[in-house]
């Protein structure tokens, strides 16, 4: 299990906020004690294969139901807002594939990584305690790789507040590969009419 506490860039605040990490370079460790509770660990377990069997049936709509979206939220910012993490979450898997046969590795994996979440960065800064995992997997594009599920918990729930997919910084191209997959994510929006700060 591997635990950090990622802030966001400064940038511009927008209601459909997306986490965009274009070609981020880390490890994705930090101390146990990034929340205050044990969380339980069953719990997360569950959410993270509720997450995979989504994205795998293509299902990306229900995988974004799965993140956790500010209360304040208009019904329109909502709905926006589950737009965008679907739309993240498809192109996501277009690019990767699909992630097959995750499991927790002993030790984090350094990784380039892209990918992001819900909410804005106001409501973030107001909620910066998160707790990460790191998922070893199978992607039936880009073969070996990695997925890092952001859980947040807000009101006494658990949800998932972001994603990244990633391939290690030992596999070559990996760094070339994750920028045109970042391209291709950050294209996507601004045709969109959005435009996410990366």
């Amino acid at each position: 299990m591997a635990d950090r506490n990622t802030v966001p860039q400064e940038g511009e605040a927008m209601k459909s906020w997306l986490l965009l990490v274009g070609v981020m370079l880390g490890f994705v460790s930090l101390p146990p004690a990034v929340i205050a509770d044990d969380p339980p660990d069953a719990v997360l377990a569950k959410l993270a294969q509720q997450y995979f069997a989504r994205v795998n049936k293509g299902n990306f709509a229900e995988a974004a139901a799965l993140f956790h979206y500010p209360k304040p939220y208009t019904p329109t910012e909502r709905s926006n807002d589950e737009r965008s993490v679907t739309q993240l979450l498809t192109i996501l898997t277009r690019e990767f594939g699909g992630p097959s046969h995750p499991r927790v590795p002993q030790q984090p994996f350094l990784i380039y990584n892209v990918g992001g979440g819900s909410g804005d960065l106001p409501y973030w800064q107001q909620h910066p305690t998160l707790l990460q995992k790191q998922y070893e997997v199978t992607f039936t594009r880009e073969a070996s790789g990695y997925v890092i599920i952001q859980f947040c918990h807000i009101m006494g729930v658990w949800e998932i507040r972001g994603v990244q997919y990633g391939l290690s910084v030992q596999r070559p191209e990996a760094k070339t590969r994750i920028a045109d997959i970042q391209q291709v994510v950050s294209q996507s929006f601004n045709e969109g009419g959005q435009n996410p700060h990366f």
